[in-house]
């Protein structure tokens, strides 16, 4: 086992977990949610250091789709944590209300505005880096083996979840808010507080499956191209298949 490796991940769930509760601005209040996002930076800026040399391969030109794809969602990525970073400076009322940035309408929109676009990136580099996730898992529960009960029974529970990703997306209004439209909906925490946790984490879900299944499509056509031969049946292993002839792939 790749104690570090388990530790890198074990602190991107806490991140993930952390990014989701600060969207919870309006039952926390202001203090609770910089002190949540404050921490969640900093478990940010260790993901980015822990894959450092990630940067350093970005002078190489990108040789095939696959490898495009990747650096153009951790760009992606990269952009709007910093967005959100700066932003978060500039708006701030309690932590770091001593910079006295005092951030206008315009600063707090661009805040908005990358919050929800980094959900969606998140939960598709999540998805990319699926398979790595699932190696790790099938070491911490020492599966060896591959299971066609399993296999089938984590597609059906991807696909069940995704199905829940998509009705929430539309409950939440993402889609009017990724374009910055204002809406007048509300969440009501005092009524159900869990189902605005399980929506927005059903929705990472959801963009983590399209970003799995998508890289899977990419790693088969380039190895096609390699070898003259299809990889499909890459998509679908999980944590049921051994793992031993995976690709690798860069955790950045």
């Amino acid at each position: 086992m790749n104690r570090e490796r388990l530790f890198r991940l074990f602190f991107d769930f806490i991140a993930t977990g952390l990014f989701v509760f600060a969207l919870a601005f309006e039952w926390f209040g202001s203090l609770v949610h910089e002190i949540i996002g404050t921490i969640f930076f900093v478990l940010l800026i260790v993901h980015v250091a822990c894959n450092r040399r990630w940067f350093a391969s970005l002078t190489k030109v990108a040789r095939n789709r696959h490898r495009l794809v990747v650096t153009l969602i951790n760009l992606s990525l990269l952009v709007a944590a910093v967005a959100l970073m700066v932003t978060s400076l500039m708006i701030s009322r309690d932590l770091f209300a001593f910079f006295g940035m005092k951030g206008d309408f315009l600063a707090r929109q661009i805040h908005t505005l990358s919050a929800y676009w980094m959900l969606m990136i998140v939960g598709i580099h999540l998805g990319m880096h699926w398979m790595m996730i699932m190696g790790v898992a099938r070491e911490l529960l020492n599966i060896t083996t591959r299971n066609s009960m399993r296999t089938w029974l984590l597609r059906a529970v991807t696909v069940l979840a995704s199905v829940y990703g998509i009705f929430a997306f539309l409950e939440m209004n993402m889609g009017s808010k990724l374009v910055l439209h204002f809406t007048f909906s509300y969440w009501d925490f005092k009524a159900n507080w869990v189902g605005f946790f399980v929506n927005y984490g059903s929705i990472i879900w959801l963009y983590a499956a399209i970003g799995h299944y998508g890289n899977t499509k990419l790693l088969a056509k380039r190895r096609g191209g390699h070898n003259g031969r299809s990889t499909g049946r890459l998509a679908g292993r999980g944590i049921s298949g051994t793992g031993r002839n995976e690709p690798k792939q860069n955790a950045g």
